[in-house]
């Protein structure tokens, strides 16, 4: 009875009859009132005023419940005198094994045929067979005679080992856990660091994680809520795997990732001071006042060599700023995008969804 009203119980008959598979919904009603006139009282438990709910599969689901399988006496399985002597095969008397005994089979020998050479007569050669000529000088071996030398030595051990796979292994299990989460209120930015981790997943394994999410989408058994964030997560992946996904995390204030790169392209902590970039505060004040002292008179000059500004559409100074954006803005996005990007979006997002939205147009048809 306390399964029956638990939190746990109720969640679950929810989800089920949120769900965009009518399978799931038909199941999720069956397990409700089924367990619900368990625990209720006479016309207390649960029902649904449904045509599904009054046919022969759901008749037959309901009778699961009533049925009780009790277990026979023990003597209905023992053996009784009269099948144990009925079980004992009949003498078979000496004359039928007499007559039924097979004669031995008959066995020929086999006579060897030796061919007798005489020490006089020598070896014929054939002509069309070439002679295997011995070597002046091998390096792989000493010897003279061609016979004897060997190709395969042993070599060193060499050990062969997959690394850095523990994402690939494992992102099946980190996304089901991810977006099972249930809502924190003490943590304040719960869904966006869920939106966050579900793209970053995507991201990986674009064409794995792609159609996992997709069948989880359409098939899993999720809340409202889950089920929007994981098709929020799907549309923003595919524009982060497009370049665009800076542009996406600014605009939907998406809490900023720390340095993602790999640990071992990073120097010790010794070490990783002495070849930093990381500038002392005098050096970096003083290419700052460089930077508005000399860049300003260095522009000038160029605009007044070009001719007056009331001939010219723009100065050289906006040009040059306007180029360097353009420039850092398009080396970005292509870091950022997938080498094979229509492949990928094809096959790890638009074909999944397409046919899965077609299967569930189907079902709601028939």
């Amino acid at each position: 009875m306390e399964i029956g009203r638990s939190s746990a119980f109720l969640n679950t008959v929810s989800n089920r009859l949120a769900a965009s598979s009518s399978k799931a919904r038909f199941l999720g009603m069956i397990i409700g009132m089924s367990i619900s006139q368990l625990i209720e009282q006479p016309g207390k438990a649960m029902k649904f005023d449904l045509e599904e709910m009054e046919g022969d599969e759901a008749l037959w689901y309901f009778n699961m419940v009533n049925t009780q399988d009790s277990v026979g006496p023990l003597e209905s399985i023992m053996p009784t005198d009269s099948a144990s002597k009925a079980q004992q095969p009949a003498k078979s008397s000496p004359t039928s094994a007499r007559a039924t005994r097979k004669p031995p089979p008959r066995t020929a020998k086999i006579v060897a045929i030796e061919e007798i050479v005489s020490e006089n007569e020598e070896p014929e050669e054939n002509e069309d067979l070439i002679p295997y000529e011995k070597p002046d000088e091998d390096p792989y071996d000493s010897d003279e005679d061609p016979t004897l030398v060997q190709r395969n030595k042993p070599t060193a051990p060499v050990r062969k080992t997959d690394f850095g796979t523990e994402l690939a292994e494992n992102t099946e299990e980190l996304a089901l856990v991810i977006v099972g989460l249930q809502e924190q209120s003490k943590f304040p930015k719960f869904h966006e660091y869920r939106l966050q981790s579900i793209i970053a997943l995507i991201v990986s394994q674009p064409l794995k994680m792609g159609r996992w999410f997709t069948a989880m989408f359409f098939d899993g058994d999720l809340s409202q809520v889950q089920r929007s964030a994981v098709l929020t997560g799907l549309g923003l992946s595919a524009r982060e795997i497009a370049g665009n996904g800076e542009n996406d995390a600014k605009t939907l204030g998406l809490p900023t990732l720390p340095d993602a790169s790999f640990p071992s392209k990073k120097l010790p902590t010794n070490l990783e001071a002495l070849y930093s970039g990381n500038e002392s505060p005098i050096a970096s004040l003083t290419k700052k006042l460089a930077q508005t002292s000399l860049q300003p008179l260095a522009a000038n000059a160029a605009d007044s060599l070009s001719g007056p500004n009331a001939l010219k559409v723009r100065t050289f100074s906006s040009r040059m700023e306007v180029e360097k954006q353009r420039q850092q803005r398009e080396a970005q996005r292509q870091k950022s995008t997938a080498k094979d990007l229509y492949k990928v979006l094809a096959e790890g997002f638009f074909y999944p969804l397409k046919s899965r939205f077609e299967m569930m147009m189907l079902q709601f048809s028939s």
